[in-house]
């Protein structure tokens, strides 16, 4: 194997590596909040959180993502129980894009790097593009094409589950899904930070999507497309770019697909509701994205600021080796252990142990059906 192929597959390793830690904590939280929403709000009270069949079901969706802690991949468990619940199409749209771009947290944030009328605006824009992107994919699904069959026998079994049954059923759902259809498409939306360590050498972007260049949004749109980015890690990024002068239309095309999307979002889509109609929802995202990049990239610029001309701002999208890197695995591990830090090294131990759980439950077959049979088994004992 020569040097640059060695290259190219250890970044993309270390890249994979790399995100895997940032994606720990919040991934976390979205596997909590669905087994939440599953036992204890349940298939209507899901329905009513999301906004129902109302009309404010696509603000409501906004609202309520903008207020989760989750990112991309975190959002993908919900999205699970939200299709189970049976919510509208296009408020499962709406929340799968606007919960990875903002949160309290990364809002104040945000808030703290650049003009707070830029952030404003940013977050009034992914509401149109939720908005706008919902009541198309509403008008074109059917409702009958997401809906759960009403035979599905897993729909009813939470009902016998209370008290202490319940809180064990939450927590058996939680570390089963941490190694089950969760954990395969969070490798699927890290890969593609393999793909750009394998096409952008280190440095690739130092001088990309300046102000002045009118190709800036689109050339951003190649590179946010495939990106996973935590919503603190999107707003560190926009800053920065308001910082060097950057393109303010490449800043917002890499919001609202670098943190809003990676690749396991189509693909969830598409396994659900067809390919054909993935294909059109990912082609209006674009197009509405580019449209409101393009209307901001002018009168967004800020003012006083010169072009600096460069900016490390996006190294973190390309391979971090250069020509001066061994290719060992002490240089593995020195690039992605300075990345970490207590908070992302408590939330990698806390998923290790959840997943260890989830492995044993799947091994001894306790899931959902076990203990809604044994609860069911102790009640006709104590009625006896």
């Amino acid at each position: 194997m020569n040097q640059s192929v060695s290259m190219m597959l250890t970044g993309g390793l270390i890249r994979v590596l790399q995100g895997f830690a940032q994606a720990a904590p919040t991934l976390l939280v979205g596997l909590l909040i669905a087994s939440i929403l599953r036992y204890y709000l349940g298939h209507q009270g899901t329905r009513r959180l999301f906004g129902g069949d109302q009309w404010r079901s696509l603000p409501q969706s906004w609202l309520v993502g903008m207020l989760l802690p989750v990112c991309s991949i975190g959002v993908l468990p919900i999205l699970f129980e939200m299709r189970r619940a049976k919510v509208k199409p296009g408020a499962m749209s709406a929340f799968a894009l606007s919960a990875p771009l903002f949160n309290p947290l990364s809002l104040l944030y945000g808030l703290t790097l650049s003009r707070p009328l830029v952030i404003i605006l940013f977050a009034l824009g992914s509401l149109i593009v939720v908005t706008t992107l919902g009541l198309f994919w509403d008008a074109f699904i059917k409702r009958s094409s997401h809906e759960v069959s009403d035979e599905d026998p897993n729909d009813s079994q939470g009902d016998h589950l209370i008290g202490m049954r319940r809180i064990a059923a939450t927590v058996v759902h939680f570390a089963r899904e941490a190694t089950g259809t969760t954990l395969g498409i969070t490798f699927v939306a890290l890969s593609g930070l393999a793909l750009l360590a394998a096409v952008l050498p280190y440095g690739a972007m130092q001088h990309s999507v300046e102000r002045d260049d009118w190709w800036a949004p689109v050339k951003m749109l190649f590179v946010a497309v495939p990106v996973y980015a935590t919503p603190m890690l999107a707003m560190s990024q926009m800053g920065m770019m308001f910082q060097h002068a950057n393109s303010p239309g490449a800043s917002f095309t890499l919001l609202i697909l670098g943190a809003g999307m990676n690749f396991a979002t189509p693909l969830w889509f598409g396994r659900h509701y067809g390919w054909r109609s993935a294909s059109l929802w990912m082609m209006s995202l674009l197009l509405i994205v580019m449209g409101i990049s393009y209307a901001i990239n002018k009168p967004l610029v800020p003012p006083g600021v010169e072009p600096a001309g460069h900016t490390h701002a996006f190294d973190i999208y390309t391979n971090p080796l250069t020509a001066y890197h061994s290719i060992s695995l002490s240089t593995i591990q020195e690039m992605v252990g300075k990345d970490l830090d207590v908070s992302v090294i408590a939330a990698l131990v806390a998923l290790a142990v959840v997943a260890v759980f989830g492995l044993g439950c799947r091994a001894f077959g306790i899931d959902e059906a076990w203990l809604v049979k044994n609860a069911k088994t102790h009640s006709l004992a104590s009625s006896l």
